[in-house]
């Protein structure tokens, strides 16, 4: 689906009803960067970004697990940190894990 000139991955795309351009508004989850203007995580701290040269784009890898938002059932399985996501693995005596 093209969303306009939006990213279709962290931002909606509406026309605007007096002009018909794009208006293009964070997804949930992400808010606007102080740096750029561009819709983020908000699970990054904006106070330690970094800029980069045009056409660069800086990843940060977000450890869900030390920041407690992952959705592993800590009764039966530990959260392992990935890079861009995590995992839930079964704790010992569980084969499978909610």
């Amino acid at each position: 689906m093209n969303n306009g000139p939006c990213n279709n991955v962290t931002e909606d795309c509406a026309a605007d009803p007096t002009n018909g351009t794009a208006i293009c508004t964070c997804k949930s989850g992400y808010e606007t960067s102080v740096m750029n203007g561009s819709c983020i995580s908000k699970f990054i701290d904006q106070s330690n970004l970094y800029s980069c040269l045009h056409g660069y784009i800086l990843l940060i890898d977000i450890d869900e697990c030390a920041r407690n938002i992952s959705n592993c059932d800590l009764q039966s399985s530990y959260c392992v940190d990935i890079i861009g996501s995590f995992l839930c693995n079964c704790k010992t005596g569980y084969l499978v894990c909610i």
